[in-house]
């Protein structure tokens, strides 16, 4: 009920991807999952503002259209794992009793882990890790990832790792408004912590924590199992983990830099316009997984 060429000419007229959209599919061999993206203003709203825990529903379908990619050298095997650790990746993302950043770290080190087997031909011995992490004895000998044990280190180094979004293509002319108050708040010697404070404090009852959770979620279960085709386990969590802590970023330096107030509305304004450049394009999103790769686990 919100789009105007809907209520005045009738959904025929839409294309198939405008008639698709926000929905996002993802396929892979005998699975079709679905989710609603990020870049839509009524899709942020509602992802952003969830309260409950985020899961999602499996279901058969006796008479499935078909698939449109061809995989013929579809690795199940792979894909099999890589669909275990998301559910241990899930269960880590929904224990609130722990701080978002100490999630994200164990998010991080568990994908470290298995990034690590998989790049030494030892995919068998993932069981071993995913066992290791579903009863928590992985966090005593995993690589420490303390940068996220540190919230103003953490922050200061997504303020420098935000580079990045000067490389990406730009796809809407309102991005180069953000880009610019960015780079105003980056080098403009405010103060990091006092304006992160600020701007979080006008999120009104809803968790900070939750926020973040509900846009990680988002992101990994878009992204996650696509290393089934690239072998990029970590990459694939760590672009997650960065994406999120940048559109907190952002949201900060909007509301620094800009006079007309801080809260919800702004926060999603910032998720929708980060995830219409960085989604949209599939140079940007790899530009951000490349870019990715190498984030947290080098900078302890």
């Amino acid at each position: 009920g919100l789009c105007r060429l809907v209520l005045e000419e009738g959904e025929e007229v839409l294309s198939t991807i405008c008639h698709m959209y926000p929905r996002h599919v993802e396929e892979y061999d005998g699975i079709r999952e679905w989710s609603v993206s990020l870049s839509c203003p009524i899709a942020a709203k509602m992802l952003i503002n969830k309260t409950d825990k985020s899961e999602y529903t499996v279901s058969e379908n006796d008479d499935p259209e078909p698939l449109e990619d061809d995989f013929e050298d579809f690795d199940f095997l792979l894909f099999t794992k890589l669909e275990d650790s998301r559910d241990i990746i899930f269960n880590i993302l929904n224990d609130r009793d722990l701080s978002i950043y100490t999630r994200m770290k164990r998010i991080l080190q568990f994908c470290d882990g298995l990034q690590n087997m998989l790049d030494k031909d030892r995919m068998f011995d993932m069981d071993e890790l995913i066992n290791d992490a579903a009863s928590g004895d992985l966090w005593d000998h995993a690589r420490d990832f303390t940068l996220l044990d540190d919230e103003h280190k953490l922050i200061s180094y997504i303020k420098d790792k935000s580079v990045v979004l000067y490389r990406l293509e730009r796809l809407k002319s309102e991005w180069e408004d953000v880009l610019a108050r960015t780079a105003e708040f980056n080098n403009g010697g405010y103060n990091i912590m006092t304006s992160y404070e600020k701007a979080i404090s006008g999120l009104n009852s809803l968790s900070h924590d939750i926020i973040l959770e509900n846009i990680l979620h988002t992101f990994i279960y878009t992204y996650f199992l696509g290393a089934v085709y690239d072998d990029m386990i970590y990459a694939k969590a760590s672009m997650s983990v960065f994406c999120t802590l940048l559109i907190d970023h952002l949201y900060v330096a909007e509301c620094t830099c800009r006079d007309d107030g801080i809260g919800m509305d702004k926060y999603i304004g910032v998720a929708y316009r980060f995830a219409k450049e960085a989604e949209h394009s599939d140079i940007n999103l790899n530009i951000l997984e490349e870019y990715s790769e190498g984030l947290f686990k080098n900078a302890e």
